[in-house]
């Protein structure tokens, strides 16, 4: 698998090219040091206790109440697999309860949740927990959620004043556009290829790349009909909304468009971006699948934040 997402990743170089590396040795240590038993705790009485079962029928307060009886079995197995670079085919097993997400349901979207192995869980917790102090670094101001020390509400006030601050505009002949996307199923849509470069280019080293990429490539989906499990579905692509990793995964792919934002604006200073009463350039704010986009308002200026639109698009979900 790991080989088959390399030739994958040259599918990507326009906008993998543009990404700088910021990723340090001291942070790959840190990130690639051996598991130790005390860190698979704290990830395990991090999960809420009343989840619902997993596939093996226990939940996450059956390995809470019981963790002095088998905690070392469950960190031998987790270091195990680690060392070995390889999950057991059980492990990453998920299933799909068609419980209805809306009245009248009418496709697959609308049924869920997905449901995965705690003890999968608890390694994916474990190496979020790793990643998370790096995020920072890694992912620029205008994104907010999921990183430690900033708070989405922070984008929300800024969105809110420029948007309040345009609407107020009344001298002048030129007027600023604010477009909101919301992305459908936009996790299901990130492109494992594409992944694997983004990690390559912020300069991850290769055992934390085939750690994560092995979390993400191992999952297989199972459909349950009246308790029994419909054949499994190997993904080729996707993020799921269970895994304490994806929420990181996600921001570091949409980084990629911050990243074509800013090489525009250095292009061109009064591209895509709003100026307002001496306020700094707003660009772009980013969400967790909800993005506000500024721009001018010109033919040539919207234009362009299409063509950085189709281009994010093509290399992230080609």
């Amino acid at each position: 698998m790991l080989s088959l997402l390399l030739i994958l990743v040259t599918r990507h170089t326009p906008v993998l090219n543009i990404i700088q590396p910021c990723i340090t040795m001291e942070d790959n240590l840190s990130l690639t040091e051996p598991i130790t038993k005390e860190e698979l705790k704290q990830a395990l009485f991090q999960m809420p206790p009343d989840k619902s079962p997993r596939s093996n029928r226990f939940n996450p307060a059956f390995f809470q109440k019981f963790w002095h009886l088998c905690g070392d079995d469950i960190f031998e197995a987790a270091k195990l697999w680690l060392e070995r670079g390889y999950f057991p085919s059980s492990l990453n097993e998920t299933n799909i309860y068609l419980i209805p997400k809306c009245e009248n349901p009418d496709s697959m979207k609308d049924l869920g949740p997905y449901l995965c192995n705690v003890l999968y869980k608890m390694a994916s917790k474990f190496l979020a927990n790793r990643l998370k102090g790096c995020l920072d670094k890694c992912v620029s101001l205008e994104q907010s959620s999921f990183i430690e020390g900033r708070s989405i509400v922070d984008n929300a006030l800024i969105a809110t004043e420029t948007i309040h601050a345009m609407k107020r505009k009344t001298k002048g002949w030129r007027g600023e556009i604010t477009l909101k996307i919301d992305i459908s199923k936009a996790y299901d849509c990130v492109d494992w290829g594409f992944l694997m470069g983004f990690l390559i280019r912020m300069g991850f080293d290769d055992k934390w790349i085939r750690w994560m990429m092995m979390c993400v490539s191992s999952v297989t989906y199972s459909v349950l009909m009246n308790f029994d499990r419909v054949s499994p579905i190997n993904p080729g692509r996707g993020l799921w909304q269970g895994d304490p990793l994806s929420p990181n995964l996600f921001i570091l792919v949409a980084e990629s468009l911050s990243t074509l934002i800013h090489q525009r604006l250095g292009e061109e200073t009064s591209m895509v971006s709003v100026f307002i009463g001496g306020a700094p350039v707003v660009s772009h704010l980013l969400f967790p699948d909800d993005s506000f986009l500024f721009c001018r308002e010109n033919v040539t200026e919207v234009n362009k934040l299409i063509q950085i639109l189709h281009t994010y698009a093509d290399e992230t979900d080609p």
